[in-house]
């Protein structure tokens, strides 16, 4: 039986200072800053965001003179030391299939899970040409190898009961060693022994999530729609939602409670370039105009959640955090507090049971 909720599901998705070009230029930012990274989780957990998504890129870009927009830290670095200085919001770290070994990121996403009680995700994304001319295994696409991967995943980290782990210090048991297996995967793409070096996660399977039109988006658990309209959201939507995911549509909102400072914001942003056309809607407004606008797409289109990315992070989202999640709040689409302590448990999804190392 599924733990739903009745309330929206709420990601922020986090592109360094903002999706937005210009972003950069209106505040302060290093790709690698520990602590601006540290204070954006707190508030995104202060305004009970489910979880936050980090995206990733494997070769500095073409445009690094004019900006930082795909430069990126590693993911599952930050989000380790993310998860010390947080204690409920998900962690979601975007992952290469293609460019990366199993084992090597099984193990890293099953730690993530250990040190985060609970609230590791990752989502597995495609990767550009000038990405593999940075690597020596330059393999051509495949569209097999994400299903492989996320199977030998899964696969290790159900090498270990759940009861594994004994630590029975008199009779001198640390691991019941009959319930470790190896898995012995032998496919088309990898070749991988096991078991993982690592315990099982809190969460079973560590939470997929992906992109509607990337990589496993067909056996995701969430789902983010990048729609650029409803019409459009509409037409792929029971794709997206095929594998029971939960669907969330993105948006990037400008909101405060003046609109004075709404205008400001849009025309010092389209001064820096003319107009910005991200692949999804933007909202600006005040906050009861924004909900008015995610109407349609709560009430008739009916998402389960939304996937917010900030136009500029220092600018936005204290913003969306203290006027318009409230606003949504008194509408009755989002809950006022966290129902549960693991991603997992946010976004109502069973944890999965180890069919092949069952309870003794």
């Amino acid at each position: 039986m599924s733990i739903m909720s009745a309330s929206l599901y709420l990601n922020l998705t986090l592109p360094g200072p903002g999706a937005h070009p210009a972003a950069w230029r209106h505040a302060g930012f290093h790709p690698a800053d520990l602590a601006w990274y540290q204070g954006i989780a707190r508030l995104a957990e202060r305004g009970k965001f489910h979880s936050l998504y980090l995206p990733d890129s494997l070769a500095a870009p073409a445009t690094l003179a004019h900006g930082p927009a795909g430069l990126a830290a590693e993911p599952l670095t930050l989000l380790g030391a993310l998860a010390a200085g947080t204690e409920r919001i998900g962690l979601i770290a975007a992952i290469a299939p293609e460019l990366s070994q199993p084992y090597n990121i099984a193990r890293r996403l099953a730690t993530l899970d250990h040190a985060s009680q609970g609230r590791a995700g990752w989502l597995p994304r495609a990767v550009t040409g000038e990405e593999r001319l940075n690597f020596d295994r330059r393999p051509e696409p495949d569209d097999d190898l994400p299903q492989e991967y996320d199977q030998v995943l899964r696969a290790l980290w159900d090498s270990w009961a759940d009861d594994a782990r004994q630590v029975d210090k008199p009779q001198g048991t640390y691991v019941d060693t009959g319930r470790v297996r190896a898995i012995d995967h032998v496919g088309r793409h990898f070749r991988v022994t096991g078991p993982l070096d690592i315990p099982r996660p809190p969460q079973g399977h560590v939470v997929l999530a992906a992109q509607h039109d990337g990589p496993l988006a067909g056996s995701a658990d969430i789902v983010f729609l990048n729609a650029p309209d409803l019409p459009s959201a509409r037409a792929v939507l029971p794709a997206a939602r095929r594998s029971g995911a939960r669907v969330l549509a993105t948006f990037s909102v400008i909101a405060s409670p003046s609109e004075a400072q709404v205008e400001r914001r849009l025309r010092a942003r389209a001064g820096y370039g003319g107009a910005w056309q991200p692949g999804w809607p933007v909202l600006a407004g005040t906050p009861p105009e924004i909900a008015s606008q995610l109407a349609p797409w709560v009430e008739d289109l009916g998402v389960d959640g939304l996937n917010l990315v900030p136009a500029v992070v220092d600018e936005d989202l204290g913003d969306i955090v203290d006027y318009l999640l409230p606003e949504l709040r008194q509408r009755g689409w989002l809950d006022r507090d966290y129902a549960a302590n693991t991603l997992r448990g946010h976004y109502g999804l069973e944890r999965p049971a180890n069919l092949d190392l069952a309870p003794a």
